[in-house]
């Protein structure tokens, strides 16, 4: 009895890494913004999308691994994975990934019909077709990964009945976009010797020195003007959430300056991938704030 109940908790842990629960927790968190911002009620569509856009996202992690099996063995981080290590078949990830993302899927269709569940299927495309294969042969599959990375608040926008080309849909988008390149550039620096290693042509390898630094600094100051341009739009209803926004781009456009100027090491960045994420998670906070506020 106990025997089993230790191989069925190993097999749940499996499954849960395969899925990569917690970053498919986050992804369900910004198409939850995007839902409250179109639809700012806690409602069966709230909870249709959260649950869709993480179980879309369980099925394309498991996919992803399935590909990935063997550069996960070579990189330190990823080299205990249920796949790399035996523990769990191709088949099971296969199946797991069909069964999350179909149920996933049918989630999104339940909650806005037809557009956010093509929507998920443009999301496999671009993540499991162009950016995982890409990513062996390009630094700028990160480019890629940036594009539909940037998705689940237009997923949640769509499923709460907005439009697709809404301009506050747009400017979210593009907030979204430039916030991943520095976030998965920093991210990567983490492993780089790794991928090195495993000859993966990613940023920190493909462009380390001055010119990588030079064009990480670039990106973020992108990413910072995006968030100053936030309050300038009719996006916001009170003049409390466009002051927040305000100071907290020029926080972000100063703190990354400062961390990212020339001669700046591996502690700043650090801090830098920090500010990159607490700044987004903040300016998200304020925006749903400000919708509840006026409309709850």
């Amino acid at each position: 009895m106990t025997s089993r109940l230790a191989i069925l908790t190993q097999r749940l842990h499996d499954a849960r890494t395969l899925v990569r629960d917690t970053v498919s927790l986050m992804v369900a968190a910004s198409a939850a913004f995007g839902y409250l911002l179109e639809r700012p009620v806690i409602d069966a569509g709230f909870a249709w999308t959260l649950t869709g856009a993480m179980l879309v996202t369980g099925g394309c992690s498991a996919w992803n691994q399935l590909q990935e099996k063997d550069l996960d063995a070579l990189i330190p981080r990823t080299r205990n994975r249920p796949l790399v290590q035996g523990r769990v078949s191709p088949a099971f990830a296969l199946v797991l990934g069909i069964v999350c993302f179909g149920a996933g899927t049918a989630c999104l269709y339940a909650a806005g019909g037809l557009a956010p569940a093509s929507l998920a299927f443009v999301v496999a495309g671009l993540y499991n077709g162009l950016y995982t294969p890409l990513k062996r042969v390009s630094g700028f599959a990160l480019l890629a990964g940036a594009v539909v990375g940037a998705l689940p608040p237009v997923l949640g926008w769509l499923c709460a009945g907005g439009g697709i080309f809404a301009p506050e849909l747009a400017l979210l988008y593009g907030v979204y976009l430039l916030w991943q390149v520095p976030h998965f550039w920093m991210r990567a620096e983490r492993d780089s010797e790794a991928y090195a290693a495993a000859k993966l042509p990613l940023p920190p390898v493909q462009f380390s020195g001055p010119g990588y630094r030079r064009l990480l600094r670039l990106w973020f100051q992108a990413y910072a003007a995006a968030v100053l341009l936030l309050p300038v739009f009719p996006l916001l209803h009170g003049p409390a959430a466009r002051i927040v926004l305000g100071l907290l781009g020029m926080a972000l456009f100063v703190g990354g300056g400062l961390l990212l100027r020339p001669g700046s090491g591996t502690p700043e960045r650090r801090y830098a991938l920090q500010l990159t994420d607490g700044g987004l998670a903040a300016a998200m906070l304020v925006v749903v704030l400000d919708r509840l506020m006026v409309f709850g």
